[in-house]
């Protein structure tokens, strides 16, 4: 409005009031609470500490990272992302992503294919939200799965036909060959660190891909819409004797 508005007898001003409301019951709520705060109080106690591990691999996929200049882009291969869907830490059990990153050597020597099991030590970081293992060591594959798909030199093509998606959709998130890069934009003199989705078929658009509908949830909505990057990540700790 103008400056002179205010005095307008026309002008007429409506002020709107939101207050957060609780959506849930009371008891469910302090559950979260309870549940958040030992997760806390866990993650305090285990972060960047070497600990005992021991999970079923569900996936593995090649690890990239992209620099944005002023003047190009930057896209490198710096090994594989191990991807665990529930995880041991000792007699703790994490029911929810846990990402381990190995170099490139390292995951050639283990030969690591999904359904693998594996026991190993590692050391526990938190990135931007994620659970992320690294140097990991005394690693025992208690038994295998199916035998590895990626390598270095498939990864090395997949880098240079890769194709951004500017969504996110969850079917291409669960597809073995949706990749989600992290990204420093050292643009404007700052850095800013996020991550891009990459399909590393190549493909144009995740609606055209005849993989798609194998991933995705049939009620899932198919817009084009970004995330919410403010979302929550449920996780999970149980106390937990390993079987």
């Amino acid at each position: 409005m103008g400056k002179n508005c205010s005095g307008c007898r026309y002008f007429y001003e409506e002020k709107v009031h939101h207050h957060p409301r609780l959506m849930i019951s009371e008891e469910e709520y302090d559950a979260f609470q309870k549940e958040l705060q030992d997760f806390e109080e866990w993650l305090e106690e285990n972060l960047h500490r070497e600990i005992d591990i021991h999970g079923v691999v569900d996936g593995i996929k090649p690890l990239f990272k992209k620099r944005v200049y002023e003047k190009g882009n930057g896209f490198s291969f710096s090994g594989f992302l191990i991807i665990f869907k529930q995880l041991y830490f000792g007699k703790d059990l994490m029911e929810d992503h846990v990402y381990a990153r190995v170099s490139s050597r390292t995951y050639a020597s283990l030969k690591l294919g999904q359904g693998d099991v594996v026991t190993a030590r590692a050391t526990l970081l938190l990135d931007r939200g994620r659970l992320v293992l690294k140097k990991l060591r005394r690693i025992d594959i208690e038994a295998r799965g199916e035998p590895p798909f990626w390598d270095e030199s498939k990864a090395l093509v997949a880098r240079e036909t890769a194709t951004h998606m500017p969504a996110q959709p969850e079917g291409c998130m669960q597809c073995p060959f949706g990749a989600l890069v992290d990204v420093e934009d050292l643009r404007n003199g700052q850095t800013k660190k996020y991550r891009q989705l990459y399909c590393l078929r190549g493909m144009p658009h995740f609606l055209a891909c005849d993989l798609y509908s194998h991933y995705s949830d049939s009620d899932e909505n198919l817009d084009e819409s970004p995330p919410n990057s403010a979302a929550c990540t449920t996780r999970k700790v149980n106390v937990a004797g390993k079987t």
